[in-house]
């Protein structure tokens, strides 16, 4: 849990939810669960994602037509 707690829940769900599909690197041994720091790393990366899918949409819902 302290690894993860200002991880937002959904970032965690979706970073458990691909560990369980196996569809990180080969690297890893997905018989076993996670542990907590590479749980982080792929929690946070589900959260630029999405932070960096929000931005380029706010863009778009900004543009401007050309004249």
């Amino acid at each position: 849990m302290a690894a993860l707690n200002d991880v937002p829940f959904w970032a965690v769900e979706e970073a458990l939810r691909r560990w369980y599909r196996g569809e990180f690197d080969k690297e890893y041994d997905y018989s076993f669960p996670p542990a907590p720091a590479i749980l982080r790393k792929h929690a946070r990366e589900e959260q630029y994602l999405v932070r960096h899918r929000g931005r380029r949409l706010r863009e778009l819902l900004q543009a401007q037509e050309e004249a």
